[in-house]
């Protein structure tokens, strides 16, 4: 509940600053973008793996520390960008804010140590997976050229990059495990910074491909309990890099025009407004 709570609420947030009620600076529905993303993340297990021998029969547990990576990694988002800063005849400085929402699948945390003394999937008592709803919203400033920097249908090629701040809640339940109540980590917060560059393409509307890289310090899951026959627990799953990589639209694209006050000074544009 508190994890649609936490949605509804960006969303919220994104249709007010996109609404013809407020300034007229924050008009931005032609800058209005949604897309999927593809997430590949990375962080540190801590935790306890059981130890069999060559016949599978159970020795003991062990800690271990091993790095990690997800398995499968998807989502969508909505956004915008704001300008605020004209740099050239077809280059602007702009605000951009998103919300995304992300689900990351950890494989096999149960592993164990066969008798070769090699990391397997416990074939004994099944894989167990963890299961990330993620829900991030970067904030942050872009450089922008191109099509999409100044709202063109003449230029069919742009570019961004961007650098800002990636407010993040992770909620992490158990995928194997009936009773999800009982095994989790509930909810744990973020904030990280990222890095981006994307490029434009405009074919009738704007598309464009993105990648962003997050890094720092995240908790994904703590489980300080025992899981049935999968683990004795307790595991823990750090954050290090996440590599986020998007398909985004912009269908309002199609209705742009060059009447904004970032290119009405562009003299030899034809379709200018200089007035």
């Amino acid at each position: 509940m508190r994890l649609v709570k936490g949605l509804s609420l960006s969303v919220i947030l994104i249709c007010l600053l996109l609404s013809d009620s407020a300034s007229a600076q924050f008009r931005n529905w032609d800058r209005f973008e949604f897309g999927g993303n593809f997430i590949m993340a990375s962080g540190t297990f801590n935790g306890v793996s059981g130890v069999y021998d060559g016949n599978n029969y159970f020795i003991g547990d062990t800690t271990v520390k091993r790095s990690i990576s997800t398995s499968m990694g998807y989502g969508g988002f909505i956004g915008t960008s704001i300008p605020f800063k004209r740099l050239g005849h077809e280059s602007v400085w702009a605000v951009s804010i998103e919300i995304m929402g992300n689900q990351l699948i950890w494989s096999d945390l149960n592993s164990i140590y066969n008798g070769s003394g090699t990391l397997a999937p416990n074939k004994v008592a099944g894989s167990l997976n963890g299961v990330t709803t993620q829900i991030a919203m970067p904030i942050g400033v872009d450089y922008k050229v191109g099509t999409d920097a100044i709202k063109t249908q003449r230029e069919s090629l742009g570019a961004s990059f961007g650098v800002g701040f990636m407010p993040v809640m992770n909620g992490t339940v158990m995928e194997n495990v009936k009773t999800y109540d009982e095994h989790g980590s509930g909810f744990n917060y973020g904030l990280n910074p990222y890095g981006k560059a994307e490029v434009a393409f405009y074919a009738g509307m704007c598309f464009k491909l993105r990648a962003m890289f997050s890094y720092g310090k995240l908790n994904y899951m703590f489980e300080n309990s025992n899981i049935g026959k999968f683990n004795d627990g307790p595991m823990r799953i750090t954050g290090g890099t996440n590599l986020t990589l998007s398909l985004v639209i912009m269908p309002f694209s199609g209705r742009w025009v060059e009447h904004s006050w970032y290119n009405t000074y562009d003299t030899y544009n034809p379709f200018d407004k200089l007035h």
